[in-house]
């Protein structure tokens, strides 16, 4: 049964029963054989609307939960694939930086038939130990919005003086601190990484 029908039938059995109180009203509220028959029948009516909506309920419920450990366990799988693609492009660029020849913008290249490859270079900035990186100039703690470390530790004691807690969500500026150690800055606890990827035509 569908939801128009559902709604449908409630909708008959409210004028159903509205025809009853009419009824009881016309007959001074005595409860004539009549009425009673009627008001019988619409009360299996409402019975049967019931059990079988809240069947129906517990077998969309049951889908539902089937559904979502169908996408539960496709997500697993998605991520073993994403995985496995990691793998196979960390080798792929293992071998043609080590068996490859040079390309002009210093890249390696490696070509097969129709296959061809080649590394591409990327500068990203990499955290030793992020949890603990707190440098003031590049650390930001987030309660609506970004705050300073000196603000968050402004705002921590005020909060604790008025007896609330405070919880901060924690974010570093890595393109901060990118630019610091391109301009020749030292930030401790954080360093420049190339990392070689691969490309495929």
């Amino acid at each position: 049964m569908t939801t128009v029908n559902f709604k449908r039938e409630i909708f008959q059995i409210d004028l159903d029963f509205r025809t009853v109180e009419d009824l009881l009203e016309q007959s001074s509220g005595e409860l004539t054989e009549d009425i009673t028959n009627l008001l019988s029948t619409h009360q299996e009516s409402l019975e049967s609307n019931v059990k079988s909506m809240v069947s129906i309920n517990k077998i969309l419920e049951g889908e539902i939960e089937t559904i979502n450990k169908e996408i539960k366990n496709l997500i697993e799988k998605i991520k073993i694939k994403e995985r496995l693609i990691e793998i196979i492009k960390e080798c792929l660029v293992h071998v043609v930086t080590k068996y490859g020849y040079d390309g002009k913008s210093g890249n390696k290249k490696l070509d097969y038939d129709n296959v061809k490859l080649y590394t591409v270079s990327s500068k990203s900035v990499f955290i030793k130990d992020e949890f603990n990186f707190n440098n003031p100039d590049y650390t930001f703690y987030n309660l609506k919005e970004k705050v300073s470390s000196t603000l968050k530790t402004e705002l921590e004691n005020l909060l604790t003086e008025k007896g609330l807690s405070s919880t901060f969500s924690k974010s570093i500026s890595k393109e901060l601190i990118k630019e610091a150690i391109n301009d020749g800055k030292i930030v401790e606890g954080a360093e420049i990484i190339t990392k070689q990827s691969i490309r495929v035509k």
